[in-house]
């Protein structure tokens, strides 16, 4: 498993990256994205022009994932790599999608231990596309909060796990002046978020030696 701690770039730079991860490079990656700015990425199935309000004050870009909006800015996020055959595949992505969760539960517990859940059934609708906004099927919970978001792709016999973990809430201002949907949605985000308050660094750590560990 190959590491690496990404320079600041821009939205549309890290999510670059991870498609040529996908797509065009053999072997398994863990990569660390850093944000120029604060940025929104959005799954390939949301259309940005009815969700947004651009500006440039924030990035905005398309992930190589599906699943929805993330806002990145007090969060850590990366791309986690690899072929369908590795150990930390499975056939089943939805069973995949939980291990992976799992092994990110293991990496938070070591800097913030609490009473982590698995939602049990929920699925994903893009009637509420805020990914933060609601837990669905194998997302960590808190107090019923979601404490992470991710989703995965496969294509050509490649896995792509993209994931974000909430270390601070964003205040209500960073986020209403650049969604079209407004306030009602930035207050379901920040009252269905569960922060962990974890230095960047620390976590970062964990979550590398979890991954490596079993990879």
């Amino acid at each position: 498993m190959q590491v690496t701690l990404r320079p600041f770039s821009s939205a549309k730079q890290n999510m670059q990256l991870d498609q040529e991860l996908l797509e065009q490079k053999p072997g398994s990656y863990l990569e660390f994205h850093r944000w120029e700015k604060p940025s929104f990425t959005h799954g390939f199935f949301i259309d940005p022009n009815e969700e947004f309000i651009f500006s440039d004050q924030i990035d905005i870009a398309k992930r190589a994932t599906g699943g929805g909006i993330l806002y990145h800015g007090k969060d850590l996020s990366f791309a986690l790599c690899f072929p369908d055959n590795h150990p930390l595949a499975h056939f089943d992505t939805l069973e995949m999608y939980r291990k992976l969760n799992q092994l990110m539960m293991r990496a938070i517990l070591d800097v913030h231990p609490c009473e982590i859940d698995f939602e049990p059934e929920k699925e994903f609708s893009f009637q509420d596309p805020f990914c933060m906004s609601k837990a669905t099927k194998f997302d960590l919970t808190v107090q019923k909060k979601k404490v992470l978001g991710c989703a995965i792709r496969r294509k050509k016999g490649r896995v792509l796990y993209h994931c974000s973990i909430a270390l601070e809430h964003p205040k209500a201002d960073e986020l209403t002046p650049f969604l079209k949907r407004g306030d009602a949605l930035v207050e379901k985000i920040l009252e269905n978020t569960y922060a962990i308050g974890s230095d960047w660094n620390q976590l970062r750590e964990r979550i590398q030696e979890h991954v490596t560990k079993n990879g």
